[in-house]
């Protein structure tokens, strides 16, 4: 649809969601420190600004909810102003700071209408082999059931098909066919949209963590299909491009599991409410 700061809500097709990540680059601890307000990471006012235009011109009929993604440290960043303000924008509501000034991995803000959740997500407990900490936020406009769509698991059993993502996961023969460096493990750290280029200043990227120790005591850094697989998508999700796009879309990108567990969530309550 094109540049989203020219898009308006109340001049396109209304949805029952709306979700968006907006850049961390301003929010993450590798980023600029900027902050909510940061040239990259302030389009979150304008993907809430196209919310409020289409909630209005659909006399609050849509969207019904909202999901924003974003990287762990937005719960901190600039001593907890950032996130604070994200909670205002999605509840219109007055919310106080927390004493200490980091706001906790969990909460609902609810009023007599609506409802706000936020709930951190770490892939590796969602069938994935990568440690990647981020914030999940679900409004629902229209009622209480944020809570329940972050929270409550009734009848979740999680196993995503039981063991068919972790298979389709880096496959080993044995356990010294996969090994990261980063002391051993078997699990990788966070991958970053900076993995597939050169040095950039970037330390998060070039830890032991991403790179593999074959048998043969050989180092080579993950493949993008590992990648892939490390993300939760499909085989060859991104194959086309070149390597250092794929390294980077994949960095941006979020664990499908985690989001494939909100999506159920939410359709859940659009079908018991209809």
């Amino acid at each position: 649809m094109g540049d989203i700061t020219k898009i308006h809500g109340d001049q396109i097709e209304p949805v029952d969601i709306i979700t968006f990540g907006s850049p961390c680059n301003d929010l993450s601890l590798a980023g600029t420190k900027d902050g909510l307000y940061g040239q990259q990471s302030k389009l979150f006012f304008d993907a809430i600004r196209i919310i409020s235009e289409m909630r209005k011109s659909t006399c609050d009929e849509y969207p019904k909810y909202a999901i924003w993604e974003n990287v762990y440290n937005a719960l901190s960043s600039n001593k907890g102003c950032d996130f604070q303000t994200v909670v205002k924008n999605f509840t219109k509501a007055d919310i106080p700071m927390p004493k200490s000034a980091k706001w906790a991995d969990t909460g609902l803000v609810r009023n007599y209408k609506s409802s706000f959740a936020w709930r951190t997500f770490n892939a590796k407990y969602w069938g994935v082999p990568q440690s990647r900490k981020r914030i999940f936020c679900v409004a629902d406009f229209r009622g209480q059931s944020a809570g329940q769509i972050l929270f409550e698991q009734q009848g979740k059993t999680r196993n995503f098909e039981k063991s068919k993502i972790i298979k389709q996961n880096i496959k080993r023969a044995d356990e010294e066919c996969f090994r990261t460096t980063g002391e051993g493990k078997y699990i990788t750290s966070t991958l970053f949209a900076s993995y597939g280029t050169k040095w950039n200043g970037n330390n998060g990227a070039y830890t032991g963590s991403h790179f593999i120790l074959e048998k043969d005591n050989k180092l080579r850094r993950l493949t993008p299909l590992e990648c892939e697989r490390l993300m939760g998508f499909p085989d060859n999700w991104t194959y086309g491009f070149k390597d250092t796009i794929r390294y980077k879309m994949l960095g941006n990108s979020v664990v499908i599991p985690c989001v494939s567990f909100i999506m159920e969530q939410i359709a859940d309550q659009i079908k018991s409410n209809s």
